[in-house]
């Protein structure tokens, strides 16, 4: 009975197990707005934008988010792809994405934004995008990628930590936090071997692996061949359905 429970719970993860979805993504770039029309555009040198603390990429380009005073944003590409990019503010959150249309030729290479501000506690992606960034610092932090794009963040810092994968994408993370919580639905990765946490909590369905760095307790909980390999001497409880493994040093 408790595997079954443990896999209705597991199976009921969302598609994309964080706030902004693959099918907000579609909607946003086939809806009736016409994709991100509306939005502003993205230029290739530095522009101010409105005050954020979280950004969505939504489609195929790369964020790159540097600490900085100001809130500023600029995009490097082809012309064709750079004359597509929009972005909104939103509850505190600058989404970035495209107008909508066929991309084809120089215009589906993915471009590449930066943007500044003098923090970030949360990054969201939809798509096959990745985002980067040397430093992230807040009191909760949040990771989500719904599709196959990548994560990577060189220094976390925070009391707490959620990380989402829903499809193939990566999360390569590097830091210290006091809790921290993984889940991925699909075949992604995570490796967080660098970044020690001192108790964590552990949801895969599907074969996605995950890596991790934990020095207190970790509580796993797998449904499917997902493999999950601990370092760090915590304690480990595991409850898991299917050929999934639990290594726990």
């Amino acid at each position: 009975m408790k595997k079954s429970l443990l896999f209705i719970a597991l199976a009921a993860l969302p598609l994309s197990a964080c706030g902004y979805s693959v099918m907000d993504a579609a909607e946003d770039i086939s809806g009736s707005d016409n994709g991100l029309a509306n939005g502003s555009k993205i230029e290739t040198t530095a522009s101010t934008t409105g005050a954020f603390t979280k950004v969505e990429g939504i489609g195929p380009d790369n964020i790159v988010f540097v600490v900085g005073d100001s809130f500023t944003i600029k995009a490097e590409g082809t012309l064709e792809a750079v004359e597509t990019l929009r972005y909104k503010l939103d509850d505190g959150a600058i989404r970035i994405g495209r107008t909508k249309g066929k991309w084809f030729g120089e215009g589906a290479k993915p471009a590449t934004i930066t943007i500044t501000a003098p923090f970030l506690s949360k990054a969201s992606l939809a798509g096959s995008g990745n985002f980067a960034a040397d430093t992230m610092e807040a009191d909760e932090l949040d990771l989500e990628i719904a599709g196959s794009g990548s994560i990577k963040v060189g220094t976390l810092s925070g009391r707490k930590l959620e990380t989402n994968i829903a499809g193939s994408g990566e999360a390569i993370l590097a830091g210290k936090v006091e809790k921290a919580k993984y889940s991925i639905a699909g075949a992604g990765e995570v490796n967080a071997t660098k970044l020690v946490s001192t108790d964590a909590e552990v949801s895969i369905a599907g074969s996605g692996d995950l890596k991790l760095n934990a020095t207190g307790t970790v509580d796993v909980a797998i449904a499917g061949s997902g493999d999950v390999d601990v370092t760090g001497g915590a304690k480990c409880t595991t409850s898991k359905m299917g050929s999934g493994n639990v290594n726990c040093s």
